[in-house]
């Protein structure tokens, strides 16, 4: 969070529950000051830290640690319908038109009920809003075994079930050093003082051992490409490819002009369906497909078949404009989340390369209809052929 702030992006936090249970250290509460109202300050303290733009809070109750009676209220946040607290979270991420997303993993890290609630509610808030990118924040099993043998001092610190905490180095796909921040992610920890027997031990470390406790900070991104390995999360809407002056690796057709007739008549399917180009370059290709009685199912609504061939033509023809030279390209793996229904008009689709490798090219398409609204998302990988 420090280091997208600083980078200039807005940050926004979300909470899920008020607080109110937990053990803390005696006497650290103001007379008559709840736990819920102290913790509250702690977070307005450790976002400031870290650069939060904004603090928005849903209130639930807590649920407690796993096994404890709190964990029966069904006001709780562990008990609450997820369809219903996902749109409180929706809401949130289309007034803010949010591009990343970040949750916890299905464990919740360590296996904590509201953490655990937090991840399905999560999921579904992003689908609800069309939130392009959703990365699950977790721990690297693996590297916390590896520090945890190198420091035999850390061992009051380790978790009771280190076999369910995180995830395995090989589920994750990003890995962002966050070292440079690392005096920000300390003063975050030490504003919620309600919480330092949690992590107690960590904060007296010196800075390079904090840094190799708390320096990478992992995630799993959702409908990753196969083989993903990043070292950033994305902070805009998913970015064109960075090319040399020349083209570089990105390729180009024949002619620099691209004749987008050509392009669609490569695609007999495309053409049958009706779907037109409109513009054509490897860092952005947009397409569009008109409302048709004959494209419809039941209801009069634009049939999602219809839908998903205008989305894996137009990333199709992105995917082929950003391959290596002499080269060709075929879909093996799309993941579509549909978003609202369309009954007339005209829907565009923008695609644009989330990485273009020796092997394989990822691209996203947003599909939109006339008023700017998200009906589809897709995110497909193509398989790099030949030459």
């Amino acid at each position: 969070m420090r280091m997208a702030a600083d980078a200039g992006h807005r940050v926004v936090v979300v909470t899920a529950t008020d607080g109110a249970l937990g053990e803390f250290p005696d006497g650290l509460l103001d007379e008559y000051e709840t736990l819920a109202q102290r913790r509250s300050r702690e977070l307005e303290a450790s976002t400031d830290a870290l650069g939060a733009n904004r603090v928005v809070s849903l209130h639930y109750p807590d649920s407690g640690m796993v096994g404890t009676p709190e964990n029966e209220n069904p006001e709780a946040f562990c008990n609450v319908d997820v369809e219903k607290a996902a749109e409180r979270l929706a809401e949130v991420l289309r007034e803010e038109n949010a591009d990343v997303l970040t949750i916890y993993d299905p464990n919740g890290g360590y296996g904590h009920p509201d953490h655990i609630q937090v991840h399905h509610v999560g999921v579904r808030a992003a689908e609800l809003a069309g939130t392009p990118f959703v990365y699950e924040a977790s721990t690297n099993r693996d590297h916390m075994k590896m520090l945890m043998q190198a420091n035999p001092e850390w061992t009051e610190a380790q978790p009771p079930d280190i076999e369910s905490f995180g995830l395995p180095a090989d589920q994750l796909t990003t890995a962002v050093d966050v070292s440079s921040v690392i005096s920000s992610k300390r003063a975050a920890m030490y504003a919620h003082a309600t919480q330092v027997g949690d992590f107690g031990l960590f904060l007296e470390m010196p800075t390079e051992q904090l840094a190799a406790a708390f320096g990478t900070e992992w995630f799993r991104r959702r409908n990753a490409p196969e083989g993903l390995s990043e070292t950033a999360l994305p902070s805009e809407p998913p970015p064109s490819i960075n090319r040399s002056p020349d083209g570089g690796f990105g390729g180009s057709l024949p002619s620099v002009g691209m004749d987008l007739e050509q392009l669609v008549a490569s695609m007999p399917f495309a053409v049958h369906t009706g779907i037109q180009l409109d513009s054509a370059a490897p860092e952005q290709v947009v397409g569009h497909l008109d409302w048709d009685s004959h494209r419809t199912t039941a209801g009069n609504g634009m049939h999602g078949g219809a839908l998903m061939t205008l989305a894996d033509s137009v990333g199709a023809v992105c995917a082929f404009l950003n391959l290596p030279p002499g080269a060709s390209t075929s879909t093996t793996s799309s993941s579509t989340v549909f978003t609202r229904g369309v009954r007339k008009g005209t829907v565009t689709a923008t695609a644009r390369p989330l990485h273009a490798g020796r092997s394989t090219i990822a691209v996203v398409t947003e599909i939109r209809d006339d008023e700017g609204r998200l009906v589809a998302q897709v995110t497909a990988s193509q398989a790099v052929l030949g030459p």
